[in-house]
């Protein structure tokens, strides 16, 4: 009897956790988010505010709770930039993401707080509309991944006389639940991002399948091969389209001993530098490798003894 009551238990939480939801894909996309306010239009709200603050608070707990990685301007910068800046230009804010290393940036989120206020028909009250509009953006090739907006569902009331502080009281009231809409939307479009570019694409010359590499978010990196020769570049070609993660590449500049390669992959940096280096040992080369961001310099310090053929397994 107790045997049968046991077994009776043991099915019947089998059958609760098949059940259960497992992990959303946002859960596995391993993002790294850099969010800024963008305030250089005096018509914005700006940066230091507690509107801003209440935003940017909830729509980063918004992103954290949908799997992203949410890092702090403010934290990741410290020591490198001037602190507390306010109407901050594209310029300044582009030259600041690009410098961020420590986490390395996918993507970077620019936003805009705008907030209108205008008397009711009978100029018995205020009535006040916010709208938040901004856009995602590739830090190292500059590349838009899409816009977004979130408006106030209608006007919100206050009192006739409501000057510039009255209106930013009034929004602060509200702001949260903004920040939590404007989370939810840029959680999914940077799920259609990772969705779209995870999709693996057939090689043509090899007729391999790559596997998705990294976070899905396709990435842009520089390769230089330095005192290869052209059969050389031919052959590690062949291998740079194996590699997982792979979308593209192209030449953007070549010479005599050195080509340079535009080269677009999902693959995260860690695995592309792993790859690199076993490519290199299956071609019997020696080289340096010197990594400075984004960009790879590759420079061959020998001269090859045998040259290899890739295959696609395991990339």
């Amino acid at each position: 009897m107790m045997r049968n009551s046991v077994l009776l238990l043991a099915l019947t939480l089998l059958v609760a956790c098949a059940g259960l939801p497992g992990p959303s894909n946002a859960q596995n996309t391993s993002l790294n988010l850099l969010i800024m306010g963008e305030d250089h239009d005096q018509d914005t709200i700006p940066r230091g505010s507690r509107v801003f603050r209440r935003v940017f608070d909830t729509m980063s707990n918004q992103l954290h709770n949908e799997g992203f990685n949410v890092y702090d301007e403010a934290a990741v910068t410290l020591g490198d930039f001037e602190q507390g800046r306010t109407r901050r230009s594209d310029i300044e804010l582009m030259e600041i993401a690009k410098q961020v290393r420590r986490p390395p940036i996918d993507v970077i989120v620019l936003f805009q707080i705008y907030s209108g206020a205008r008397p009711n028909l009978s100029r018995t009250a205020t009535m006040i509309n916010t709208r938040i509009a901004g856009r995602m953006l590739n830090p190292h090739s500059g590349r838009r991944l899409g816009n977004f907006e979130v408006s106030s569902p209608g006007n919100w009331m206050a009192p006739v006389e409501c000057n510039r502080e009255c209106v930013i009281e009034t929004v602060g009231d509200h702001a949260s639940a903004l920040g939590r809409d404007l989370g939810a939307v840029l959680a999914t479009q940077l799920r259609h991002q990772v969705s779209a570019l995870r999709t693996p694409e057939p090689i043509r010359d090899t007729g391999a399948t790559p596997a998705p590499g990294g976070n899905g978010l396709a990435k842009e990196y520089v390769l230089r091969f330095v005192n290869f020769t052209a059969p050389d570049i031919l052959d590690m070609e062949e291998y740079l389209k194996i590699f997982s993660g792979y979308r593209n590449h192209r030449p953007i500049e070549q010479s005599f001993t050195a080509s340079t390669f535009w080269y677009e992959s999902a693959i995260n940096p860690g695995k592309l530098r792993r790859n690199i280096d076993r490519m290199l040992a299956e071609l019997d080369v020696t080289v340096r490798v010197v990594v400075d961001g984004d960009t790879y310099t590759i420079e061959q310090l020998n001269l090859r003894r045998e040259r290899a053929r890739p295959t696609a397994d395991n990339w």
